[in-house]
């Protein structure tokens, strides 16, 4: 029973069956993780970026910060699926490339998961390096919202499948490989979970329309990047103007 729980609330790559209705009101325990010294600093050196529609309508980008100095071969493989420089798969018959697939797994208070772009609905996936590759690292934890992670089915099954946590996972801890976080369009994030179910079923059409590599520049989000590095709140919100007080007003006037 445990190990089946466990795997309903794991991203993985094949769609599975949990038999017992009274897995769909289970809930995993969600533990907010406080930053600690097994945690370094992490660096973004590079962004990526996810242009987003739902049921045709555009709604906005998700920015990614990918951690290449941690996990270089992970992050290679994600950036180039995002730019699709690799052209085709061996055989000629897929596109190595994200756009057009769709985020097909959502499940909320949990995770939102895409990368299919062979089946488009959670069995297949391609990586640049063939079918599957190994597990890199498992340095970085599943420690809070907007942690980008790879999708497997097993011990060194990654390909192209990934998935966005929209709350802290540490129980995937060490069988999942973190290499990424959200750093702009988390509020998107969240919106694309609100379209999930327990079963991960979307109840719309969230497709990545277009998707690539954010040109380095250092006047670019610079505080934003460091903010992820040293694990504080990520998401960009509107400045709160200070509305003045008609005492202020008034005095302005005199």
């Amino acid at each position: 029973m445990m190990s089946s729980l466990l795997r309903r609330y794991s991203p993985h790559m094949v769609i599975l069956s949990c038999g017992a209705a009274s897995l769909l009101d289970f809930k995993p325990t969600l533990t907010s993780l406080e930053p600690d010294e097994r945690e370094a600093a992490r660096p973004v050196k590079e962004r990526v970026y996810f242009d987003i529609s739902i049921d045709n309508v555009p709604r906005g980008r998700v920015v990614i910060g990918l951690f290449s100095d941690i996990t270089p071969i992970t992050c290679a493989n994600f950036k180039a699926l995002c730019t699709g420089e690799r052209g085709v798969s061996g055989d000629g018959r897929n596109k190595l490339h994200f756009k057009g697939s769709y985020f097909h797994r959502i499940i909320p208070n949990f995770m939102i998961q895409g990368g299919d772009f062979t089946n488009y609905n959670g069995t297949g996936g391609l990586s640049i390096y063939g079918r599957t590759f190994q597990d890199e690292n498992f340095k970085i934890k599943h420690d809070r919202k907007g942690i980008v992670s790879m999708a497997n089915r097993g011990p060194h099954t990654n390909s192209s499948q990934f998935f966005i946590c929209t709350v802290p996972c540490p129980w995937l801890d060490g069988k999942h490989v973190v290499f990424g976080q959200v750093v702009q369009g988390l509020s998107l994030v969240k919106e694309i979970e609100s379209y999930g179910s327990r079963r991960g079923t979307p109840s719309k059409k969230i497709i990545i329309t277009d998707c690539g590599v954010l040109e380095t520049d250092d006047n670019v989000q610079p505080a934003l990047e460091n903010r992820a590095a040293n694990g504080a709140p990520l998401e960009t919100e509107p400045a709160v103007q200070k509305t003045k007080s008609w005492w202020q007003t008034w005095q302005k006037r005199q």
